[in-house]
């Protein structure tokens, strides 16, 4: 009998390792990125937390290890969307592949902000103001940490949170999934631009960061690494007088930027300007500095 059992340890034993032998052999040659990103993701599931299939925590681990609540209801979203329950920490490669390829089509935007208002209403059909507090703290915090000056902060950010809150509520504990998208369709049409174009993102090239951390592969260096976003950005320098202090607290800014056309919010370009390039702003400089020296010389 023991020797029975210590035969069937090692089989299984033997089994495993080999399963996660022939995945070693780099499984993701020749596939798009999103096979790619999925059988990475079942690889590691499986060598890290003896998984069959994709986890929760290798998904939150490897692809949004900054927002590990966001990719927590990403990853319900994405379970109950095809069917299984909620609390589930495992998905299928099939489910995966074909919810996330669902995610990345291109979606009007009432379909957008619908999805992105269930997935924090956790599917029901009912979102409290907790919920969609989270959804506005997760779009600020991912504006914020992605400012073209380097990560940024601002002490006004709860109760700028809140007055939006208190806006779409109106004293009621929770609103229809429906309505809330229609009210922010209506108010902050541009509130969820922001949070999909980075989920896209990170989806769309998530296989390069699970691939660092393979033996087998690197990630190609031709490739783009960074992610372009219009996050908010405050005009700190006045032609005539420097500003210390900007008019507007920042996520003042930030949710203004959720309301108002991307031309009122684009972020300075950080190139320098060449010697024979046009700027703007130089132009204006020097015109002043002219106009300044022509009068002044007349008044003599």
């Amino acid at each position: 009998m023991g020797n029975h059992n210590s035969f069937n340890l090692n089989h299984k034993e033997q089994l495993h390792s080999a399963r996660i032998n022939s995945l070693n052999k780099d499984p993701t040659l020749g596939m798009l990125p999103m096979e790619k990103l999925g059988k990475l993701l079942i690889q590691k599931s499986l060598e890290e937390d003896s998984i069959n299939g994709i986890g929760c925590g290798v998904f939150k681990r490897y692809l949004f290890p900054q927002y590990p609540e966001m990719a927590r209801k990403l990853f319900a979203f994405l379970v109950t969307s095809s069917g299984g329950p909620a609390s589930s920490h495992v998905i299928s490669y099939s489910n995966f592949k074909t919810q996330t390829e669902r995610l990345l089509s291109v979606l009007a935007d009432d379909r957008q902000v619908l999805m992105y208002v269930t997935m924090y209403a956790d599917g029901k059909e009912e979102i409290d103001q907790d919920q969609f507090r989270d959804l506005l703290i997760a779009v600020y915090k991912l504006a914020m940490d992605h400012y073209p000056e380097g990560p940024q902060s601002c002490r006004y950010i709860f109760k700028t949170v809140q007055a939006v809150v208190d806006s779409a509520f109106h004293k009621k504990l929770t609103l229809k999934v429906g309505y809330l998208t229609n009210w922010i369709l209506q108010h902050c049409p541009r509130l969820i631009v922001l949070l999909h174009r980075y989920i896209v993102h990170i989806l769309s090239t998530g296989y390069r960061s699970v691939i660092e951390k393979c033996p087998y592969s690197k990630p190609n260096e031709n490739e783009p690494n960074d992610l372009e976003l219009t996050t908010p950005v405050l005009e700190q320098e006045n032609l005539f007088k420097a500003e210390k202090n900007p008019l507007l607290p920042l996520s003042q800014v930030w949710i203004l930027s959720t309301t108002l056309p991307a031309l009122y919010t684009q972020p300075i370009l950080h190139s320098k300007p060449t010697p024979n390039c046009f700027n703007t702003q130089n132009f204006l400089s020097k015109f002043v500095f002219t106009s300044r020296t022509k009068l002044s010389r007349a008044n003599v």
